[in-house]
């Protein structure tokens, strides 16, 4: 996580010294993995969107790549899977429960992707995929 850390670090950098004010954050995903980030910060929306070429610029200069490394690394997609199958249960039950049958051997993914289509299909009003939002 050291360089995904650096490089959200190496975004907030950047963005201060083109004008913004900006501070590093981590997001606490439910799988338990961590992912660094940034917050900016602006007085108003207009000035926010002033900030979207710099912001831009910076993320792609030093984060972009070096988090998407990050979030597909092995470590983190297996921390995903895991949580994914302690979930599983609840994303079937819930699925069922809105009237949405799921084949018994579907895999993880597959079915995780059913609840993502219902979502969708239904205006974000059945979350299955957001088991701890149901």
């Amino acid at each position: 996580m050291n360089s995904a850390r650096d490089a959200a670090l190496a975004v907030v950098d950047c963005i201060t010294v083109g004008g913004g004010d900006a501070s590093y954050v981590e997001e606490a995903e439910d799988s338990g993995v961590i992912i660094p980030g940034y917050r900016v910060r602006a007085d108003s929306e207009e000035a926010l969107n002033a900030l979207d070429g710099i912001i831009e610029q910076c993320d792609r200069q030093h984060a972009f790549y070096v988090n998407k490394f990050f979030q597909l690394q092995p470590k983190t997609q297996e921390a995903r899977d895991a949580y994914l199958e302690t979930q599983l249960p609840l994303i079937r039950a819930c699925l069922k429960e809105h009237g949405y049958t799921t084949d018994a051997k579907a895999t993880p993914d597959e079915v995780m992707r059913q609840a993502m289509e219902v979502r969708a299909d239904t205006d974000n009003s059945v979350t299955c995929d957001r088991p701890g939002e149901t």
